[in-house]
C-alpha cells in the first residue's frame, strides 16, 4: 500500500478509537508495519476489527485478521487428525499415504506412519501428540506468513508484481520478454 493509504488506514483506526492514545511515533509505527500489506485487505480487516473489538487493535491483530481474510482461517488440529485416521483405515501400515495438507504430512513423518498405524500407544495419546505438534507447526507457519513482506497480497496483485519483476529483469538483461528462454514445467 502507498504511504497515503497507510495513513488513511491509521486515520480510520484513530476515528474509531478516540480514547486511544496516539503519539506521532505510534502513528508512524502503525503506518510502517502495515505498509507491506494490500490496502483493500487491510481496509476489510480493520472494518472487521472495529466491529468486534472494544479496544484499539494491535498491529499483530490487524495482520492476523488480514491473514484470515487472505489465507483463510486456520485449520483445527482435530480436523487434521481426521485425515490421518481416514488414511489409517484406507491405506494401512504397508503403504505411505499422500495428504493434501503439507502440515499433516510433516506431522505424520515426524510421528512415524507405521507407529500411528500399529497403535503402539493409545489412540487418545497419539491424537493429543498430533494435535499439539500440528498446532505448533501451524502457528510457526502462520507467523512466517504474517511477517513475510508481500505474503498477504491478493493473488491478482501478486501476479502483477511478478509480471513487473519479469519486465524489470528482462530490461536488466537487455532482452525483450519474447526472446527470454521459456521456463521448464514442473
Amino acid at each position: 500500500m502507498t504511504p497515503a493509504e497507510a495513513a488513511k488506514s491509521v486515520a480510520v483506526l484513530a476515528a474509531a478509537y478516540p480514547n486511544a492514545r496516539w503519539a506521532a511515533a505510534t502513528i508512524q509505527v502503525y503506518e510502517e508495519m502495515l505498509g507491506d500489506l494490500d490496502f483493500q485487505l487491510v481496509k476489510r480487516a480493520i472494518s472487521r476489527l472495529v466491529c468486534t473489538s472494544k479496544f484499539l487493535p494491535t498491529i499483530a491483530e490487524i495482520r492476523e485478521a488480514s491473514a484470515d481474510l487472505s489465507l483463510g482461517p486456520s485449520r483445527s488440529p482435530i480436523d487434521a487428525w481426521g485425515d490421518v485416521t481416514m488414511a489409517i483405515r484406507r491405506i494401512g501400515s504397508y503403504f505411505t499415504p499422500k495428504f493434501n495438507d503439507p502440515l499433516v504430512a510433516d506431522c505424520v513423518r515426524i510421528m512415524g506412519w507405521r507407529n500411528l498405524c500399529l497403535g503402539d500407544s493409545s489412540e487418545m495419546a497419539d491424537r493429543a501428540r498430533f494435535a499439539e505438534l500440528y498446532g505448533d507447526m501451524q502457528r510457526k507457519q502462520r507467523l512466517n506468513d504474517l511477517s513475510e513482506p508481500g505474503r498477504l497480497l491478493p493473488e491478482a496483485r501478486t501476479h502483477e508484481l511478478q509480471a513487473r519483476n519479469v519486465v524489470e529483469l528482462t530490461d536488466w538483461i537487455g532482452r525483450p520478454v519474447a526472446e527470454a528462454p521459456e521456463r521448464r514445467k514442473r
